[in-house]
């Protein structure tokens, strides 16, 4: 393990992420050990959330024709 790239930010990490050199393989596989331990260096990166509305169940309906 490289200490340096353990002690990146997470954001920096993720901009870096799609190099394609061996510190780009280390970031890779640092930003999934991070996601399975749940952890997080830095300030949270910018969420979107998309509402979608949900259609109400026909299940157990009965439709008169």
């Amino acid at each position: 393990m490289n200490l340096e790239i353990m002690t990146l930010d997470s954001k920096d990490l993720y901009a870096r992420r799609f190099e394609q050199t061996p510190e780009g393989a280390a970031i890779r596989k640092e930003i999934t050990r991070r996601e399975k331990c749940g952890f997080w260096l830095g300030d949270f990166p910018e969420v979107n959330v998309k509402e979608t509305k949900e259609l109400e169940s026909k299940v157990g309906q009965v439709r008169i024709i």
